[in-house]
């Protein structure tokens, strides 16, 4: 059961962190619509690198 309940806290943990980073992504994506260039992504939220197409969406929307 405890096992269970881990890869239960995993997944959940996995699609908190996915649903911040497209937030980040939705937010930078309506800032360049009104007009502002200048904001960016954060490569490693919470000090994890972004990784596969996660971090190539965000190098694009950073660029």
């Amino acid at each position: 059961m405890a096992a269970i309940a881990a890869e239960i806290n995993g997944i959940i943990e996995l699609n908190e962190r996915n649903t911040k980073n497209l937030s980040a992504v939705a937010r930078v994506i309506s800032s360049v619509a009104e007009g502002d260039l200048y904001q960016t992504m954060d490569l490693e939220p919470d000090g994890r690198p972004l990784e596969g197409q996660l971090l190539r969406t965000a190098r694009t929307v950073n660029s």
